[in-house]
């Protein structure tokens, strides 16, 4: 099925992804991967938080695609479907949003090598606050660990997804921002 503008010649590319929706259609089609009963090697693996690696490359990439109203809904569904307290992904997520933009003056113009290390702090963050409320909503200590294996295989894939998501947006040899 292909979407396509009227009278726009889409040159081969996906129109709904040329008119901007590829930051919010990723990130809503993350958390429906979450949502899905999957076990990666019978749960040796833990599923990526494909969101939090479109959320932190679009608000590092371009901000302005991937508004804080956007990821507070995308947190939401996730937070829904997942079944975890009303507001926990969603708290998370913008804080990596916000965390991004805080730091675009030294972001801004860098390797992919450093956006990757933006993105393992980010995801360090991200994990402190999933951990923190989930502990909060427990009402005791949570262990961290589940979260942190999740989050470190999240961060090494960021790589892969971050030339994908350029790919997507028609940087498919970019390097730096």
């Amino acid at each position: 099925m292909r979407f396509s503008l009227p009278g726009k010649d889409d040159g081969g590319a996906n129109a709904l992804f040329e008119i901007g929706a590829a930051p919010l259609a990723v990130a809503l089609g993350g958390v429906l991967i979450l949502a899905l009963p999957l076990r990666l090697f019978e749960s040796a693996v833990p599923t990526p938080l494909i969101p939090l690696l479109a959320i932190y490359h679009w608000s590092a990439r371009t901000p302005d695609r991937i508004p804080a109203p956007a990821v507070l809904l995308i947190g939401l569904l996730q937070d829904f479907l997942l079944g975890a307290p009303i507001g926990l992904f969603a708290c998370a997520y913008l804080a990596v949003r916000w965390l991004v933009l805080s730091q675009d003056d030294f972001l801004h113009g860098r390797d992919r090598m450093t956006l990757w290390g933006g993105f393992a702090l980010a995801s360090a963050a991200a994990t402190l606050i999933l951990w923190i409320s989930a502990s909060a909503s427990a009402g005791r200590i949570a262990s961290i660990a589940p979260a942190a294996y999740q989050m470190a295989f999240t961060v090494l894939l960021y790589p892969p997804f971050a030339a994908l998501f350029d790919r997507l947006d028609g940087r498919a040899d970019a390097e730096t921002i």
